[in-house]
């Protein structure tokens, strides 16, 4: 197309949450912007102006739009229909929101073809698979996935939108990581979410606290924050070494990478992933990581003995993992050199960003001609499905909202007349 393309992003935003689609947006939106995309963003803001997404985009100059993240799925879905109404998108990506999903079909049924994002090998991406892929009448134009196995996940079925795989890209480190040196502390690093669910943080704290114990001359450091991080503490202050094993907190993605070009490995046991972000990075400064394999994006990215170490879910294996790289610095040297080759020739932000602009613009041109997207009088939706109901909220019917407002009420007058009750007479 000889115009900029137009296309619509998508986002869920909220304070303190660094995660891999967050990161990933903030890279490669300024990228497409260079490469003659127009992006302009929609954020579901648990706090509208203050999330790292929205912060960050900002301050690159990507132009965003906000609505609430708790307010009713239909009233999402007629922002998000009345905000592509005035964006006029050549392409519209409802990345990782539910309403925006489902507002897809009103965008695609004018001519607007609509794109989702396989992330993870999780329950939420299989759902949006089934929900708007599988089902005709919802059915998306295209997916992307960043992973192979996501890739052929997306291809199973029986359907005709498009499926492509472009990976996550990662800068070019600016500092590598050196070789660790005889009496030199060997450096550990976690890099993600503080949660149980899927990077197993209590089995990563636990690791930490047993090479701790094992190994004197070696520092290990958890980055992130989340919602089990009193669970870690706990771990920390209970186990056997754990006062060795440091908290450093939340990194934005701008730094991580200086960060971790001062460590010798990076732990990463997930039960699953897509292609992990900080895998990656700590791969493109040559640390090399010690990982449980999972079926999608790891074995993209580790080969056992060349790139990186692979170890079970035991304690035992990741400590001994830890001692035959701070034992052997020419197999740490050949590992780190491999791991930022392998990063180097497929998974840098300028290969990702190339992909997607030329993606973008390909299914832009091939779109049929574009109507004006409609605002529907009544929405009809699926049952709510339980991977979709931390965003899909919906209105009751009549009856329960009363019964709902007269409680919320009640429990009002209850709380004015308890609280007149104790104030002390004068």
């Amino acid at each position: 197309m000889s115009n900029p393309v137009r296309v619509v992003f998508c986002s869920p935003d909220f304070p303190n949450a660094v995660n891999g689609p967050s990161s990933w947006l903030l890279r490669l939106l300024p990228d497409l912007r260079d490469r003659d995309i127009r992006p302009h963003v929609l954020l579901y803001s648990d706090q509208p102006g203050r999330g790292v997404l929205g912060t960050g985009l900002r301050r690159a100059g990507i132009p965003c739009d906000e609505y609430p993240w708790h307010r009713y799925t239909c009233d999402k879905i007629r922002w998000t229909l009345r905000r592509l109404q005035s964006l006029e998108p050549d392409v519209f990506v409802p990345n990782c929101v539910v309403p925006a999903f489902f507002a897809a079909r009103w965008a695609r049924a004018a001519g607007v073809p609509t794109v989702g994002v396989l992330h993870s090998d999780d329950d939420y991406h299989h759902a949006v698979l089934e929900t708007f892929v599988a089902a005709e009448e919802r059915r998306l134009s295209a997916v992307v996935a960043v992973s192979k196995f996501m890739e052929r996940a997306a291809q199973g079925g029986r359907h005709d939108a498009r499926v492509v795989r472009i990976p996550y890209g990662v800068p070019a480190a600016e500092r590598l990581a050196s070789a660790p040196c005889p009496g030199e502390a060997f450096r550990i690093a976690y890099v993600g979410r503080l949660i149980e669910e899927q990077k197993r943080i209590g089995l990563v704290a636990r690791a930490f606290c047993a090479a701790a114990a094992a190994m004197p001359d070696v520092e290990l450091t958890i980055y992130g924050d989340g919602p089990d991080r009193a669970s870690v503490e706990r771990i920390l202050s209970e186990e056997r070494g754990g006062d060795r094993v440091r908290l450093a907190g939340r990194v934005d993605s701008a730094g991580i990478q200086e960060r971790l070009a001062g460590h010798h490995a990076l732990a990463l046991l997930s039960d699953y992933e897509g292609l992990p972000i900080a895998l990656m990075e700590a791969m493109a400064c040559g640390v090399p990581p010690i990982c449980r394999l999972t079926r999608s994006g790891i074995e993209e990215l580790v080969e056992e003995g060349v790139t990186g170490l692979f170890v079970d879910d035991s304690v035992e294996r990741f400590v001994s993992a830890v001692h035959r790289l701070k034992c052997d610095p020419d197999l740490w040297r050949r590992m780190s050199g491999a791991a930022r080759d392998r990063v180097a020739t497929g998974f840098t932000t300028e290969v990702c960003a190339d992909r997607w602009a030329a993606f973008l613009a390909e299914i832009a041109e091939e779109s049929a001609p574009r109507g004006r997207i409609e605002l529907p009088a009544t929405i009809e939706l699926p049952p709510i499905r339980p991977e979709f109901a931390r965003e899909d909220f919906r209105r009751a019917s009549l009856p329960v909202e009363a019964y709902r407002a007269t409680r919320r009420i009640a429990g009002v007058v209850k709380r004015k007349l308890v609280g007149s009750l104790e104030r002390p007479a004068d």
